[in-house]
């Protein structure tokens, strides 16, 4: 897995990792390239979006909402992509994100999907 350090810390967590799920000291095969994405709720999606790595994956969250001044202010479809973007000058400045790409053309693809 990538970067997922002190991952046992969050012992009841469950940890999405490519194709695969692992709560607590069960493995479950979910096939999230195989099928284009697994549903974890109504709202939340696991998506593939290799490049950095051949199983990244990104969570899409649907319907997502912050809170403001103690109000509830909708922001519409967010996504978690983890590796895919490093920080905003990579969408100006590609050296930034493709000199750790595995796949430049998949990455450079689940960027702008």
């Amino acid at each position: 897995m990538d970067h997922t350090g002190h991952a046992d810390t969050f012992s009841k967590a469950k940890v999405y990792h490519g194709n695969h799920l692992f709560d607590g000291f069960s493995l479950t095969y979910i096939g999230t390239y195989e099928f284009g994405g697994y549903n974890v709720t109504e709202n939340v999606q696991i998506i593939p979006t290799p490049g950095h790595t051949a199983t990244c994956i990104s969570a899409l969250i649907n319907n997502a909402e912050t809170v403001s001044s103690g109000k509830v202010q909708p922001l519409g479809t967010v996504a978690i992509t983890g590796d895919l973007f490093f920080k905003v000058e990579d969408l100006t400045d590609d050296s930034l994100w493709k000199s750790s790409s595995t796949d430049i053309a998949k990455q450079e693809e689940s960027r702008f999907m």
